[in-house]
């Protein structure tokens, strides 16, 4: 089965560039979603663009409609048994653990893996209420 990588973006930094190569260490392809970033992006989204397929629009419409958008796109064009991981351009999921949910996947066919993650000092607040909340909700 392939491995897919869907990456929203809004303003990414050099990061992406670095997920990039570790994610090709642990064969995924990548689809990239450029959220409407401005110009100053455009180096890091021409370095990314080498390694995946970069899909854009011009205005900042939100993580839900880029994934939205990459999902439709890996509909379109890639085989229906394909894994699909999400991830933030941000550096903050790992690929090694992207692979660990692909093998789950793999083993729970047509099921809906999600990774739940231990937060240590530094993340923002804001990132450790968001995942809190969907956590209970989930």
């Amino acid at each position: 089965m392939k491995r897919i990588a869907l990456i929203p973006a809004y303003e990414p930094t050099s990061e992406l560039t670095s997920l990039f190569e570790e994610l090709r260490r642990y064969d995924f392809e990548t689809v990239l979603v450029n959220d409407g970033s401005s110009d100053a992006c455009r180096a890091v989204f021409s370095q990314a663009a080498r390694a995946s397929c970069v899909l854009q629009y011009a205005i900042n419409q939100g993580k839900g409609f880029a994934l939205k958008t990459g999902l439709e796109f890996i509909r379109d064009n890639y085989q229906k048994d394909s894994i699909i991981v999400t991830m933030d351009a941000d550096g903050q999921h790992l690929p090694k653990d992207a692979a660990r949910i692909c093998e789950a996947a793999c083993q729970n066919q047509g099921a809906l893996i999600l990774g739940s993650r231990h937060f240590a000092e530094g993340v923002p607040l804001r990132s450790r209420t968001g995942n809190r909340i969907t956590s209970a909700l989930f």
